[in-house]
């Protein structure tokens, strides 16, 4: 079910599967991530705990990445 969305994003940001699951912290990696956290829970319905696993974060990673993307960008 999250595999399609997670393969089309990684092959659009020419990322690499592994490097995502890794857990890196380099920010186009990491924008990718955040991503496809707000779009596997938010679009798909995935639970945070199944967002996770997908992506090879934690839970409160998923968490705030979905917060972060629900709150109205202020500078």
């Amino acid at each position: 079910m999250a595999g399609k969305p997670i393969r089309r994003r990684c092959r659009e940001a020419r990322v690499g599967l592994a490097e995502l699951h890794q857990g890196s912290r380099w920010r186009r990696i990491a924008a990718v991530r955040g991503a496809l956290a707000v779009q596997l829970v938010i679009q798909v319905g995935l639970s945070l705990a199944d967002a996770a696993r997908q992506l090879g974060v934690s839970t409160s990673g998923i968490a705030k990445a979905v917060t972060r993307a629900e709150q109205p960008f202020v500078r």
